[in-house]
């Protein structure tokens, strides 16, 4: 007769950069918790501390890395402990849908950030072109950009994906308003 098991542990969720990993990748830490909780009569305490580091690759595939420390307190049949490990695809599962329904609220999140400084913004971006613009609107419209490429590349690094078009485009207008403040703001 096999005795049952549990483990009590506290999971923290980390950015991978805080712990040396790569920008934009994540570790879920998994510390053994088994004194804080009372145990179980039914069941032996075990120990356990874990590590899972998700890691993008690209655009759609995420590198996971997991290791883990079990302390069974006790023998166990090899086909109990290859059924266990047979539920790890399930628990990543599980947790690429909370990272997903994560994401899309960050992205959310964004957008509605993006769409409440466009309301704020006094300055339109068709004055780079506008034969009427003051120095006044071009040194305003500079400034508007440089705060926006500026954005552009802590949004890039903050959600892990490319935005090197925004930016070139943001790069070229900002070329067109220096030119045109060079050029006396006409």
């Amino acid at each position: 007769m096999i005795s049952s098991r549990d483990f009590v542990f506290v999971s923290h969720k980390v950015p991978a950069g805080d712990l040396g990993g790569s920008f934009g990748a994540q570790a879920f830490v998994q510390t053994n918790a088994a004194n804080t909780l009372p145990e179980n009569s039914g069941a032996v305490r075990g120990n356990i501390n874990s590590i899972i580091l998700l890691e993008p690759v690209d655009g759609y595939t995420t590198r996971v890395r997991y290791v883990c420390e079990i302390e069974p307190k006790g023998w166990l049949p090899t086909m109990a402990v290859e059924a266990a490990a047979d539920d790890l695809p399930g628990v990543l599962g599980v947790m690429k849908a909370h990272l997903e329904s994560e994401a899309t609220e960050d992205a959310e999140a964004l957008v509605r950030r993006r769409a409440s400084l466009r309301e704020k913004d006094h300055t339109h971006p068709l004055l780079v072109d506008s034969v009427t613009a003051s120095r006044e609107d071009l040194l305003a419209l500079k400034k508007l950009l440089q705060t926006k490429l500026e954005e552009a590349k802590r949004d890039e690094k903050k959600l892990n994906l490319s935005l090197a078009e925004l930016k070139s485009k943001i790069q070229n207008d900002l070329k067109k308003v220096e030119a045109r403040l060079r050029a006396g703001g006409k």
